[in-house]
């Protein structure tokens, strides 16, 4: 049985997840884009414009990642499976930032095995993040006594071309 999806100006999903989002009501605003989503899938295939024209932009997409990656549950994996979503049905891909807010969430959240397998997947992707994340992370990989990849941290920011600042100075001090 097939959902009715109730038929709304073209754009509006669009300009209530921006209403929501700037009034902190996240939850509110997850489960609108799972409305979004579910509105995608029973027109796959058709012709719909409506379909083609409201759903999520990155830069939505990122304000709901930091939510659900740091501010609000602290749930890496929930920010992962809904970063993926986005990808597979609105094709909205994450850019740096969007990479910066994940490994930070599993920083954050201390889940660094986690933190460890995404790293690798940005290296392999060559795509940067923000300096504050590598630093964290280098920091993580202190305390752990893992100078190695502390060092392997900055190798890759040096390769990326990743500025470093004066923390990824007195971080490097520390395990050189």
């Amino acid at each position: 049985i097939k959902r009715a999806v109730p038929r709304f100006p073209k754009g509006l999903n669009r300009f209530l997840l921006r209403a929501l989002l700037h009034k902190e009501c996240f939850e509110e605003a997850v489960t609108l884009v799972g409305t979004m989503e579910n509105h995608v899938q029973d027109h796959k295939g058709s012709d719909d414009d409506d379909v083609a024209t409201d759903f999520p932009e990155l830069e939505d997409v990122n304000k709901m990642l930091k939510y659900l990656g740091k501010h609000g549950k602290n749930r890496p994996d929930e920010a992962f499976k809904f970063s993926i979503r986005m990808q597979n049905i609105f094709s909205i891909a994450p850019n740096e930032t969007s990479q910066s807010l994940l490994l930070d969430a599993c920083v954050q959240a201390n889940n660094i095995d986690l933190a460890v397998e995404h790293f690798e997947a940005i290296k392999r992707s060559g795509v940067s993040v923000h300096v504050s994340v590598y630093n964290a992370l280098m920091e993580v990989h202190c305390e752990r006594s893992d100078l190695h990849r502390a060092l392997a941290i900055v190798q890759y920011m040096e390769k990326s071309g990743t500025a470093i600042n004066s923390q990824t100075i007195q971080i490097y001090k520390m395990v050189s």
